[in-house]
């Protein structure tokens, strides 16, 4: 994975206050309709203030509940697109990320080795998310 191209990207507003490192910036932000494990399992459901977040280094993910900080070259082993048919076979649409290693939280109650991003409808968040992913793993 080259994330120089991250470099590149501009700067946006940092509102949930993720906190970043020094050279550290958010070049991608977005509101989550849901957040699942890569098993389906849901961690944050509509109504919660949930963000997905990019920057130049990391990935970040807020459930309302937490934060987890994942190493875009360091942790992150794929990030697909997928597709779902819905009722009325209308398709529906979010994204798989991968993790290299499982990561524990509620206490060592709960594991998870990815997420299942879903987007708010209405936004062009999914199409930039996937933009700057197909940048990431062309």
């Amino acid at each position: 994975m080259d994330i120089r191209y991250l470099e590149m990207l501009p700067e946006v507003e940092n509102k949930p206050g993720f906190e970043l490192a020094e050279g550290e910036k958010l070049v991608f932000l977005s509101k989550l309709e849901m957040l699942g494990t890569e098993k389906g399992k849901l961690i944050s459901a509509a109504g919660w203030d949930c963000f997905l977040a990019l920057s130049n280094r990391n990935l970040l993910v807020h459930n309302g509940a937490g934060i987890w900080t994942v190493g875009l070259a360091e942790d992150l082993v794929s990030c697909e697109k997928i597709e779902r048919r819905t009722l009325f076979f209308k398709p529906a649409y979010h994204f798989l990320a991968r993790l290299k290693n499982e990561i524990v939280f509620d206490n060592g109650k709960q594991s998870l080795s990815g997420f299942e991003f879903y987007f708010e409808k209405g936004t062009d968040d999914m199409a930039r998310f996937e933009e700057i992913m197909g940048h990431l793993f062309p």
